[in-house]
């Protein structure tokens, strides 16, 4: 697989639609299987773009940055 390749999504050029919160678990993710270049480039990325839009006082920039904490992106359904 290439270095360019961020698993089975494409080059990071082709994730701008994911949710920020999403790119920075990916990031934690990639880290965890031993590809540390990849998802240190991709949280540098996600701190960077977050705190440009937010400001670095901003909690979730600290919760991004830090790759030891996941973030809570998943959705709870509505019970039927």
């Amino acid at each position: 697989m290439a270095a360019d390749i961020v698993l089975e999504f494409g080059p990071p050029s082709e994730m701008l639609n994911f949710p920020v919160a999403a790119k920075a678990n990916l990031a934690q993710d990639l880290g965890a299987l031993g590809r540390i270049e990849q998802g240190n480039a991709l949280r540098t990325e996600v701190v960077s773009r977050t705190s440009a839009r937010v400001g670095n006082a901003h909690p979730a920039v600290g919760q991004f940055a830090n790759p030891d904490l996941r973030a809570n992106c998943d959705i709870d359904p509505m019970p039927l």
